[in-house]
């Protein structure tokens, strides 16, 4: 079966999801003292697996041509944007100050690049879905048993 452009998408997204959850999650500045945390010390480990997930569930329906692993991609694209968009809610942009100290946290790049590529992944998942049940519907059309009668 040959891949459409917007499985391609998906299975794009879903590397950069993997690439973003290895990448900084979270950085936090004290002072003039820099640090991050790489999403794989926390919640990235879910969307480093879900984004396997993604792409084994695109090449078995690639392979199998099932339409269940369409919808085992979508529930991991689901979880991937869920995870993504919550700890972007959650980390958001905080500061402290306590006299000469400040301390300031916020998203990483990595985080982003999650959210965003989860987003991308959705989309083209909604529009290949949507673009399939056209196909259908065509081929339906076409093969209605009453026209051969007529």
């Amino acid at each position: 079966m040959k891949l459409r452009t917007p499985v391609w998408v998906v299975g794009g997204a879903s590397v950069l999801v993997f690439i973003g959850s290895l990448l900084p999650w979270i950085t936090a500045q004290v002072s003039f003292i820099s640090v991050s945390e790489n999403g794989t010390s926390g919640d990235g480990k879910i969307t480093l697996i879900f984004s396997l997930i993604t792409i084994g569930a695109l090449l078995a329906e690639a392979k199998l041509e099932h339409i269940a692993w369409r919808f085992v991609a979508a529930l991991s694209i689901l979880v991937m944007f869920g995870v993504s968009l919550y700890d972007t809610i959650h980390i958001g942009s905080k500061s402290y100050s306590s006299g000469s100290i400040h301390v300031s946290a916020g998203v990483g790049s990595g985080l982003y690049i999650c959210l965003i590529a989860s987003i991308v992944a959705a989309v083209a998942w909604v529009v290949d879905f949507r673009s399939r049940d056209s196909d259908v519907t065509k081929v339906s059309q076409v093969s209605d048993p009453a026209d051969q009668l007529a």
